[in-house]
């Protein structure tokens, strides 16, 4: 059971410097699983965690332990300014409760992962994602995590007890998406027989039904390329970035893509757009009604973020497996950069970018959207932007 709730502090270890902790801000979650930011870092660095990780506890605990709270890597402010900023992000916060947080299960005692066996896990590259393997290798405490439907470049390797695998049914028990099988490449099957349902997994076989209530933590070390991503399309959004910390990704689900505008706290409200692209309009979200966005000037525009949809219609133009590689967010950031990175990612996305690229409005600011194709490099400066209505023409 997920008892927290967008918005809540936390502790975490950064993933990238486990041996700092840092005060965390839950920015989404997906069934058992939480998309965690850490304050004073940006919405490049989010990470996901199980609610029974053993790296999140109650705000308090590390200083129970006679440790420090540290700023995470790549604290965008000086590193001097680090105590007055952990107390006013601190201050008025709401607080995680400490009967959210859950223990973990017990983990088996040996490997008994068998080459063949079927199981659901953690795409490395865009961890968000959970999707349908196999096992297709065993070596001592590790097994080789190849995923149904594509091609290699995204298995790894990692430890039998990993909290990255999960035992096949544990996504629909536990109300977590279960990402679909690539659309390209054939699917990976056991070589001889029948494919085998494995029973080895990360929590225990002999605790599978604690695993579909809680879930798996920590990931181990792997020597094998990551996984990457699967199918899906964009939706927009704009935020008021008043905060360290902003919501970030949609949910997934079968549906069109939704423009969402919502505060950094995770409060969206969700409006249609158009999904069905014509050959004279690439991308079409309606444009926000007045009561959702206002004009402002150059120095009162408030920061927007663009969502993206993983789980909606591309269209004839946009490539599902492409769009799924995407990260969940652009920005929070400035019209001119968002506009610049979100257009850029759809020309990346597309099945056909000259087609893409030529859909462009060319401008004079200073972002530049580029494409190869016809045998060279193509470059398109995109229009300056100083208002919120404007960035959302544009798109549409």
């Amino acid at each position: 059971v997920n008892d927290f709730k967008v918005g809540q502090k936390l502790e975490a270890l950064d993933p990238r410097n486990p041996t700092s902790t840092c005060v965390a801000t839950v920015v989404f979650s997906m069934g058992p699983r939480l998309q965690l930011r850490l304050d004073g870092s940006d919405n490049a660095n989010d990470f996901w965690e199980l609610v029974d990780s053993q790296s999140i506890a109650p705000v308090g605990t590390c200083q129970k332990n006679d440790g420090l709270l540290q700023p995470p890597l790549g604290f965008r402010k000086n590193p001097s300014q680090w105590s007055a900023f952990l107390c006013t992000t601190l201050e008025n916060a709401d607080i995680a409760p400490n009967k959210v947080f859950k223990q973990p299960p017990p983990t088996p005692h040996t490997n008994r992962f068998e080459a063949g066996m079927k199981l659901e896990a953690v795409d490395k590259k865009n961890p968000r994602l959970i999707c349908p393997a196999t096992v297709g290798a065993v070596n001592e405490d590790n097994i080789f995590v190849t995923f149904d439907g594509w091609k290699g470049a995204f298995d790894y390797w990692c430890r039998y007890d990993s909290r990255d695998i999960f035992p096949v049914g544990w996504c629909q028990r536990s109300g977590h998406p279960l990402q679909p099988p690539g659309l390209k490449g054939k699917v990976q099957t056991p070589a001889k027989g029948k494919a085998k349902q494995s029973n080895s997994t990360p929590t225990g076989a002999a605790t599978e039904q604690k695993v579909s209530e809680n879930g798996s933590i920590k990931e181990n070390k792997t020597n094998a390329s990551h996984p990457n991503t699967r199918t899906s399309s964009t939706t927009t959004s704009t935020t008021t970035n008043k905060s360290e910390s902003g919501s970030g990704g949609t949910p997934l689900k079968t549906s069109k893509p939704t423009l969402t505008n919502g505060t950094d706290n995770g409060i969206r409200d969700e409006l249609s757009i158009d999904t069905n692209v014509d050959r004279t309009d690439t991308l079409s979200p309606k444009e926000l009604t007045p009561n959702k966005t206002a004009a402002l000037s150059p120095r009162q525009c408030s920061p927007v973020c663009v969502y993206v949809n993983y789980s909606c219609d591309c269209g004839p133009y946009l490539n599902r497996a492409a769009i799924e590689r995407l990260a969940p967010t652009f920005g929070p950031g400035s019209l001119n950069k968002t506009l610049k990175d979100t257009v850029q990612a759809c020309v990346d996305s597309a099945h056909d970018v000259k087609s893409v690229y030529s859909f462009l409005k060319a401008g004079n600011g200073r972002m530049v959207v580029s494409a190869r194709f016809d045998g060279k490099n193509n470059a398109r400066k995109m229009p300056h932007l100083n208002r919120e209505s404007t960035f959302w023409s544009y798109i549409q």
